[in-house]
């Protein structure tokens, strides 16, 4: 089996500002991985304030998106390589 296999997930990640959608969509990405036991993970993204938020550049106060960016940590912790970047950045 190929080890590096490639997911192309869709859904519908609801209503809200870009911000929160593009929070939603990276706590599900993470839940899928977390499910299937996926251990090296790369996630590329275009939002910067999202991911900076993430590895620890920027902070969000955005307080509706709270809940979503515990649980995009949370989920993150439980994978043992998980590495999140801008498209195009390394």
């Amino acid at each position: 089996m190929d080890k590096k296999l490639k997911f192309l997930i869709s859904w519908n990640a609801g209503t809200g500002s870009f911000r929160l959608v593009e929070a939603k969509a990276l706590a599900g990405v993470l839940a899928f991985c977390v499910f299937f036991d996926v251990q090296a993970i790369s996630i590329f993204g275009n939002s910067r304030q999202l991911i900076d938020h993430i590895n620890g550049v920027f902070h969000i106060r955005i307080p509706l998106m709270t809940d979503w960016l515990d649980k995009i940590m949370f989920l993150r912790e439980l994978s043992s390589d998980c590495s999140i970047q801008l498209i195009g950045h390394e």
